[in-house]
């Protein structure tokens, strides 16, 4: 922890975001500023992509897919599940998963777009669920820049993907949005 980050930890930055390689970072976050709130983010790429369209679309439930991300070992590497890391770092009490899923083209592609955001919901309502029996919180989605799109182009959408938001809710989790230029 140096430079910039340092200088921003110790100016009373409210949040911290690390993605794999840099938890163990968080013993050290919290000792120079308590009151910040520390995510962990499981970063999986060999697992994603489009890995909404690959599941939600070929069958697989969301609850079993969830479960598969959450205990077994990472698809890219072989690495440790991201239950694994979690556990190795108990200090972090906030924690992602899915980074930037895709869910398409709604102006072309409107119902494949509905069906992957009911996936999405579940997935991410089912995580909600077992992260809070671990007493943790967790940040959904993580959508990338205009992903999906805004609630007044396509409502559709956003109502597909509120039982995920209902259970990040009722868990004090948050809504990730990746917003660097544009907003969702």
């Amino acid at each position: 922890l140096s430079g910039s980050s340092l200088k921003l930890i110790e100016a009373g930055a409210p949040v911290a975001l690390l993605v794999d390689g840099a938890h163990g970072m968080a013993a050290d976050i919290l000792k120079i500023n308590p009151a910040c709130k520390v995510i962990g983010r499981c970063y999986d790429d060999g697992m994603f992509g489009d890995p909404v369209g690959q599941w939600a679309l070929h069958g697989d439930s969301p609850e079993g897919a969830a479960e598969r991300w959450l205990v077994d070992k990472r698809p890219d590497t072989g690495e440790e599940s991201a239950l694994a890391r979690i556990q190795r770092h108990p200090e972090i009490k906030v924690w992602t998963s899915v980074n930037e899923p895709v869910l398409g083209d709604y102006k072309r592609e409107a119902e494949s777009v509905r069906i992957k955001a009911r996936w999405l919901a579940r997935f991410e309502a089912y995580l909600c669920d077992r992260f809070t029996g671990l007493g943790l919180k967790r940040v959904i989605y993580n959508f990338s820049v205009g992903n999906p799109a805004k609630p007044s182009e396509f409502p559709d959408v956003w109502f597909a993907l509120l039982p995920g938001l209902q259970a990040a809710h009722a868990n004090g989790g948050m809504l990730g949005l990746h917003e660097y230029g544009d907003v969702t």
